[in-house]
């Protein structure tokens, strides 16, 4: 064979080995960690009632636009048939 062959060869047999060497240097120190202790969690007695439901917006409205619509009474068609 020829030497860059062979070089070749222990290149990739010397990085497998390699990875498989950090491999389990890694797992054997993930293996020997502590748990954390539980979490402490605040319980609480419930209570049935009614509440009432309110909303707060903010905003504005704006009514310059023009849309396509069918009109429903005589009163509101145009021509054209546009709403504005």
């Amino acid at each position: 064979m020829k030497k860059g062959r062979i070089l070749w060869i222990v290149a990739i047999a010397a990085v497998l080995l390699l990875a498989g060497y950090l491999t389990i240097t890694t797992r054997a120190k993930t293996d020997a960690a502590v748990a954390p202790p539980p979490a402490e969690v605040e319980v609480a007695t419930v209570q049935q009632q009614d509440l009432p439901i309110e909303r707060e917006w903010v905003g504005t409205l704006d009514g310059t636009g023009c849309f396509p619509a069918p009109a429903r009474h005589n009163t509101l068609h145009q021509p054209d048939g546009w709403l504005t």
